[in-house]
């Protein structure tokens, strides 16, 4: 046997290592310039990990507080290879309330597409890989709401599927934060339905936009992709894929449509063969339409819960169609305006409040009671205003309220800074 040092294994060029309890070299690892959430880097014993908690002006906010509470509970509950672990919950100094992720090596599957071009057989596996988690995830009484390619991760190391952010996340378990939420894009059509009841079909509908995404160029797609992702975004959800389970089963299922594909493939180049001829027929002098492609929406803002980046304003009279630039510029005129105007009132109250719980000929009991209200009493007219130009049972009502109540709570904590309210 040998004995001497090169048999011998070792750390090559090893310094001082150092393992703490405590999470050491943190750093933001992703801000929204309009969610209401950061995300940290951090290592302890030697691991890296995600931190994910709240703005530092929404640390104690309730509303806010109570979303990051339940995504935890939500997320802490699923163990499944294609799901993002949540490790637990810490309070962190310097930063808050945290919720403790697991750190995933490599890119959301949007990024993954744009740098790589997969083959057919690659993309099945993406999507079988991803009806997995859905399927573990619905069997788990969890919907997720937000599914969408910024929400998938690709890792690194082998390319496997990881389904993150449970922000939208909903169970029903949970009487909270049942207002509709996701991202416009892949929001199912009952989401603005008032009253519907919301299920796992909803994560379905969204599943089928991401196949049809995935499922490009249109000369190296899959018509099995195609037949799939058309079935997953039927505007009726009785007429869907019950679960995810069917849509890994239709995926993998021996394809019995061969002959199908073949006489649809003919079909289609004896059509453009004859409407190039048409074409050419016709007079230059007539202008022709060019189609317009992927502009069925407009990204604006993102999810209801991280307040709407990447969220779409609709047209309501044709939701096919893209709102014009007009109308879009209307809405964040009204929006902006709502703002001001919450500020603008909340400043207003606030100094009414200072004025009534200094006044000595008022009863303490009463000025008490009304220091107590006064965020109600802002909080009720702003819902009023709201209410002008976004009906109540609608996705923009509840975008809107999220947005102005955030803004009356800023505005209340900066008079407080600057004038508390003391009852004399």
């Amino acid at each position: 046997m040998n004995t001497s040092d090169n048999s011998t294994s070792q750390w090559f060029d090893s310094g001082d290592s150092f393992l703490s309890h405590n999470f050491t070299d943190i750093s933001v690892f992703y801000q929204s310039t309009k969610g209401h959430t950061i995300l940290y880097r951090a290592t302890r014993m030697g691991k890296q990990f995600i931190l994910k908690t709240l703005r530092p002006e929404l640390q104690e906010d309730m509303f806010f507080r109570s979303a990051l509470l339940k995504e935890f509970d939500l997320g802490y509950r699923l163990q499944h290879p294609y799901i993002v672990q949540t490790l637990g919950m810490e309070e962190v100094p310097g930063i808050g309330l945290c919720i403790i992720l697991e750190w995933i090596e490599g890119m959301s599957l949007r990024k993954w597409l744009q740098k790589n071009s997969p083959s057919s057989p690659e993309q099945h596996r993406l999507i079988q890989e991803l009806c997995e988690a859905l399927n573990y995830l619905h069997t788990q009484g969890i919907i997720h709401r937000d599914l969408k390619p910024e929400n998938i991760m690709i890792t690194t190391n082998g390319a496997f599927v990881k389904l993150i952010d449970f922000g939208c996340s909903d169970a029903d378990s949970y009487q909270i934060l049942k207002n509709p939420a996701g991202t416009r894009r892949y929001a199912a059509p009952e989401l603005f339905q008032p009253e519907a009841i919301i299920d796992s079909r909803a994560d379905i509908y969204a599943l089928g936009i991401i196949i049809q995404e995935m499922n490009r160029p249109w000369w190296k797609a899959s018509w099995r992709l195609f037949r799939v992702g058309r079935k997953c975004c039927r505007k009726e959800r009785n007429k869907r894929y019950t679960s995810a389970q069917a849509v890994h089963q239709a995926l993998t299922s021996s394809s019995k449509q061969k002959g199908l594909f073949l006489i649809f493939f003919l079909i289609l180049s004896g059509t453009i063969f004859w409407w190039s001829e048409k074409r050419n027929s016709i007079s230059q002098d007539i202008p022709s339409v060019a189609p317009v492609r992927d502009a069925l929406y407009v990204t604006q803002r993102e999810t209801l819960i991280q307040l709407q980046t990447d969220t779409v304003f609709m047209n309501e009279k044709n939701p096919i169609a893209p709102i014009n630039y007009i109308d879009r510029k209307k809405e964040e005129k009204a929006l902006q305006q709502l703002l001001a105007f919450t500020q603008t009132y909340t400043l207003q109250e606030m100094e009414k409040a200072r004025q009534i719980c200094q006044d000595t000929s008022i009863s303490v009991q009463e000025r008490i009671a009304y220091s107590n209200n006064v965020y109600f009493i802002i909080e009720k007219r702003i819902k009023q205003e709201v209410a002008k130009i976004a009906s109540s049972t609608s996705l923009e009502y509840a975008t809107y309220l999220n947005l102005v109540l955030t803004q009356m709570t800023q505005t209340i904590k900066e008079y407080n800074a600057k004038n508390p309210i003391v009852i004399q």
